[in-house]
């Protein structure tokens, strides 16, 4: 679910940006939109390795990227949001009033889904053998549909 939302953040981003700048800013974001996708890795190579005993090998190894990848696409996103609407400032003050919301909007999600990011990635490393991260898994998921209900 988070790949499909970066993906929608990542076209908003290149609706907004001037024609010069589209692809090159538009490609930064998904490299790493598609990079954070590599999570699937994980799911596939605990299809194919049978043993619970291999399960914390796999996340571990697999989920350090996914966090890296995950922080930076959202840091890309929330800068690159920040960026335009703030160029895009009127000299209404209603209208600078809703940018700076969104601005802070941008802000407040790339924090908190960075976080829930690094708590998954900490409690994998932290708990290995267990599958508490699971859960933290689906909170980003739901976190990710409502900040998408909300851009």
């Amino acid at each position: 679910m988070a790949v499909l939302v970066q993906t929608y953040f990542a076209f908003r981003i290149s609706y907004l940006t001037r024609s010069n700048l589209r692809w090159w800013l538009t490609s930064l974001i998904m490299l790493f939109v598609v990079a954070h996708f590599a999570k699937v890795e994980t799911v596939v190579l605990t299809f194919i390795e049978k043993e619970f005993s291999a399960l914390s090998q796999i996340t571990f190894y697999a989920m350090t990227p996914f966090a890296i990848t995950a922080v930076l696409s959202d840091i890309f996103i929330a800068a690159s949001l920040c960026i335009l609407l703030h160029g895009n400032r009127s000299p209404i003050v209603e209208t600078n009033a809703l940018v700076n919301t969104l601005i802070v909007y941008a802000i407040n999600r790339c924090l908190l889904t960075s976080v829930v990011a690094v708590a998954e990635v900490t409690v994998v490393s932290s708990a290995q053998g267990s599958l508490w991260f699971i859960a933290i898994d689906f909170v980003i998921g739901k976190r990710e549909c409502r900040s998408t209900i909300l851009g």
